[in-house]
């Protein structure tokens, strides 16, 4: 996997939205969390924003506070 770091613009939210959606497929939020972390999850949240994507953001957040709990 490329970092997000390396795309700049709507290409980084792009990458950061489909590594979301990847993790999620694959193993659940719970994976996502834990391979990604939260500082990776917190930038995906407002990328998804950005695309327009607000139910997925609003998903992704509940995850990261249920995980907190």
């Amino acid at each position: 996997m490329q970092d997000a770091e390396a795309f700049v613009g709507k290409m980084k939210d792009l990458h950061l939205a489909f590594w979301y959606d990847s993790e999620v497929y694959n193993g659940g939020h719970g994976q996502y969390l834990s391979n990604q972390g939260l500082e990776k999850a917190k930038a995906t949240i407002s990328a998804l924003e950005r695309l327009g994507a607000r139910t997925l953001s609003l998903t992704l957040s509940e995850a990261i506070a249920l995980d907190a709990k």
